[in-house]
């Protein structure tokens, strides 16, 4: 098999698996006792994510179970990974309804979601900032959601209008604003 590398052209190349599952390349040789390979793969998993993955096989009898086992392990990698959507856009996290008996709805401004390794947890806060007053689509709040390293915050906007309070229940509820 020959490959076509930039800037230098045409080698020849032992590594039958190059373009396959994502794989790009790094070694294929022997040690002492049978076929190695180390390689490395931008591998698509599900939802679209690409995980950068390097893997070693070592002392394969053949190169040709070397490479199954290889194709093995990315499968075995692809499956453990799964796309977690952690917000779907207009997604309601809750009403909030001010001292003075207004109220309007929290939603996610919009989806997102996150990749997590097999049954890893995915950790969530809420923060809502305080205001006295809010329009339809002001930004209140964030969601974020954790799993391992990766972190996605996810805005949350009022749907609903929420003014502050008028004179009468000002004077009929000092301490309230202090």
């Amino acid at each position: 098999m020959r490959a076509q590398v930039a800037n230098i052209g045409l080698l020849d190349n032992t590594n039958d698996l190059l373009g396959t599952d994502g794989i790009n390349g790094i070694k294929t040789g022997t040690l002492d006792a049978g076929s190695d390979l180390l390689f490395s793969s931008s591998l698509t998993i599900d939802g679209g994510t690409t995980l950068s993955v390097v893997g070693v096989i070592l002392e394969g009898s053949t190169r040709e179970t070397v490479d199954a086992d290889a194709k093995q392990m990315l499968a075995s990698v692809s499956v453990a990974y799964r796309s977690v959507r952690v917000a779907t856009s207009g997604q309601s996290f809750g009403k909030i309804t001010t001292a003075w008996g207004q109220s309007a709805t929290v939603v996610a401004q919009q989806s997102a979601s996150l990749t997590a390794w097999s049954n890893a947890a995915v950790k969530s806060s809420v923060a809502l900032r305080r205001f006295d007053s809010a329009v339809d689509g002001d930004v209140v709040g964030t969601a974020t959601y954790t799993v391992g390293t990766k972190k996605v915050t996810v805005p949350l906007v009022l749907k609903g209008e929420i003014t502050g309070p008028d004179w009468f229940w000002k004077l009929t509820h000092p301490a309230s604003l202090f």
